[in-house]
């Protein structure tokens, strides 16, 4: 063998070599997730839950972890994972939106750089609303204006909330302010007069487990007759 056939050679087979440790499966290390418990929700309701996944690691050099929750339809988690360095405190915002009150089974599922995952089951109670009128009406939403004349926002968020549900009023926070309605079990909203010095608001409202509609008169040197379609979010 000449002296370039044996370069060629000793290229190609550093080549190989080198191509088979690209290849190679990271090294994880063993971690450990923190059983969650006495976890509790109230139907149509937002729980934090904070402090209460802890993940550290048994032994060794730390690398980042990613962290997920699987859960059951009209459950959703904000935000939807956690990516960094145990040990820490996986923190979510869980938004019930669920119909039936019940046990249910969600899933911690933790994954490492190399794509291993664990996953780590847990349980929840969701208990029956006692103020299904109010709360079945809060929470996050997109909404959109149609006024005549024109005039208005498109595609803007909104919140329905209540500070105390036995008080059968909520707060809809909208760009133009926050208007206060009093919510009826026959699905209206009864909105409050609403007055910012600038403009004025009557009007009443309509809705149901997807959608809030408000239908109103502002009134401020030109009067607007609006219909604002509120569409919930998935969370």
């Amino acid at each position: 063998m000449n002296i370039r056939n044996l370069f060629l050679c000793l290229l190609l087979a550093g080549g190989m070599l080198a191509s088979c440790k690209k290849s190679e499966t990271p090294k994880t290390y063993t971690y450990s997730v923190g059983e969650l418990k006495n976890i509790s929700l109230k139907q149509f309701a937002i729980k934090i839950l904070t402090d209460t996944i802890p993940i550290q690691y048994n032994g060794g050099t730390n690398e980042p972890l990613t962290v997920r929750l699987t859960l059951p339809a009209g459950v959703y988690s904000v935000p939807q994972s956690i990516t960094t360095t145990p040990p820490f405190n996986a923190v979510f915002t869980l938004h019930c939106r669920v119909l039936g009150a019940g046990n249910l089974t969600g899933v911690v599922q933790t994954i490492n750089t190399a794509g291993g995952t664990k996953e780590t089951p847990f349980t929840f109670s969701v208990g029956a609303s006692t103020t299904p009128c109010v709360d079945r009406v809060t929470g996050y939403y997109t909404g959109a204006d149609a006024c005549s004349p024109t005039h208005g926002d498109a595609g803007f968020d909104a919140v329905i909330s209540t500070p105390d549900p036995a008080w059968e009023k909520v707060y809809i926070q909208l760009p133009l302010g926050t208007l206060t309605a009093r919510v009826n079990c026959n699905n209206t909203l009864a909105i409050d007069p609403y007055n910012n010095g600038a403009i004025s608001l009557t009007g009443i409202g309509t809705f149901d487990d997807e959608h809030a509609t408000l239908y109103y008169t502002i009134t401020g040197g030109t009067t607007y007759n609006c219909t604002t379609t509120l569409t919930r979010k998935p969370y």
